[in-house]
């Protein structure tokens, strides 16, 4: 029996190759192990063969031990540019797949060979389809490569538009750590006009909304210049048209983000751009935008009214009318001498052809409530006698509601 038990001991020990399981850290790929792909990177004369231990070592998986001290190397050292491509690129799908793993792993897989070989390609890598890939490599990684915030905002100059364009992606990936090149973000969001910059401008912008209040604030006079002081260019193509928007769009979600009341007139003034050119992504952010700036709530009564209840040469947009009926209703007994403007508005709304709109109105009555509603309440209710019969079940039924709140 104690000879069962020590033999049963040694087995126990034995590495797992030995016993048949497959070592993570050394895998079998191709009929080669992970160390022997190793090598190959490193030794080979072919470069077909050095790019096929590059894709074996991929299908290895990040937890193959000096992966990314090898393939780093690679990237630094190999006088081939496809190599060096190739080694960016597999550095970012690894470095993906490790931060994955690291999120609800004790046992974490280093990435700092990874980031310090991807930050070295930026610094000095003479090309630039390679230094694009280093940074697309570092979105990849994400928050675990925020060692390489500087080095990304450095890059935000570089002569490759690409480059800037990846750069500016990558550190909006990395979240708030991207604060520390906060000038240098501005600066590209000034910069960044033409439109084979237009990427530029919009990951730039997307990293300052990641970095976000109070640190973000700084920023909000350059994306200010894009909405007040930027004209349209002449004749742009359907393609460039709709990147600019989905940018402008971007700059306003932002300036609603942080929040900063200073944003007011120029907020205003793209809901009314929005409604007169009919553009409603640019109307719906900017309304949600408004509602999210600090200060005197009041002050956006009337945008409300106009937005909720727009003249008929006006964008018709019912998420835009709805949403309005909504931030109306949530101001309450803040609507002071707003009070009777907002209710003329919400009764207009009662008629409307849209059945959206209407029900968005009832409810937004109910929760402006007896008290608010004052002494308009004989009137509304009469509209509400009418709705309770209408043949759309939830029309009727929010109306029933709203009159059991207004008869309270």
């Amino acid at each position: 029996m104690r000879s069962f038990l020590l033999l049963a001991g040694c087995v126990f020990l034995l590495p797992p190759a030995l016993l048949g399981q497959e070592d993570e850290s050394d895998r079998k790929v191709r009929g080669k192990r992970a160390s022997e792909w190793i090598v190959l990177l490193r030794s080979a004369t072919d470069v077909v063969q050095r790019r096929q231990a590059l894709l074996c070592l991929e299908l290895a998986g990040p937890q193959t031990r000096k992966v990314f001290d090898e393939i780093g190397s690679a990237l630094r050292l190999d006088g081939e540019e496809i190599i060096r491509l190739g080694s960016a690129n597999v550095l970012g799908r690894l470095g993906a797949k490790a931060a994955e793993k690291n999120k609800d792993n004790n046992d974490k897989i280093p990435l700092k060979p990874a980031v310090d070989a991807l930050m070295a390609c930026l610094d000095r890598e003479k090309s630039a389809t390679v230094r694009e890939a280093a940074a697309d490599a570092l979105a990849r990684i994400g928050v675990e490569g925020r060692a390489a915030v500087p080095t990304l905002g450095t890059a935000l100059k570089d002569d490759s538009a690409g480059v800037r364009a990846a750069a500016a992606h990558a550190l909006a990936r990395m979240g708030t750590s991207a604060k520390e090149v906060l000038p240098a973000l501005i600066q590209a969001v000034r910069e960044s006009k033409g439109k084979d910059q237009l990427r530029i401008r919009r990951e730039a912008v997307f990293a300052i909304q990641r970095v976000g209040r109070p640190d973000g604030l700084s920023a909000v006079d350059a994306l200010l210049e894009v909405l007040t002081k930027e004209t349209e260019p002449a004749n742009p193509s359907p393609d460039e048209r709709k990147e600019r928007l989905e940018v402008r769009c971007l700059v306003v979600e932002t300036l609603g983000i942080l929040g900063d009341v200073a944003a007011m007139e120029a907020l205003k003034q793209t809901l009314d751009r929005a409604l007169e050119t009919k553009e409603p992504e640019l109307g719906r952010a900017a309304l949600t935008a408004l509602t999210q700036l600090a200060g005197d709530r009041k002050v956006l009564v009337p945008v409300l009214v106009k937005a909720m209840t727009p003249d008929t040469k006006l964008l018709q947009d019912r998420f835009i009318r709805c949403q309005a009926m909504y931030a109306l209703s949530q101001l309450g007994k803040e609507l002071g001498e707003q009070r009777k403007p907002a209710l003329e508005g919400l009764k207009k709304a009662l008629a409307d052809k849209l059945s959206e709109v209407k029900l968005a109105a009832i409810l937004a009555l109910g929760e402006l409530g007896p008290e608010v509603i004052g002494d308009e309440a004989r009137a509304i209710r009469d509209t509400l006698q009418t709705l309770r019969r209408a043949s759309d079940k939830s029309i009727a039924e929010a109306a029933e509601a709203t009159l059991k709140r207004l008869e309270k």
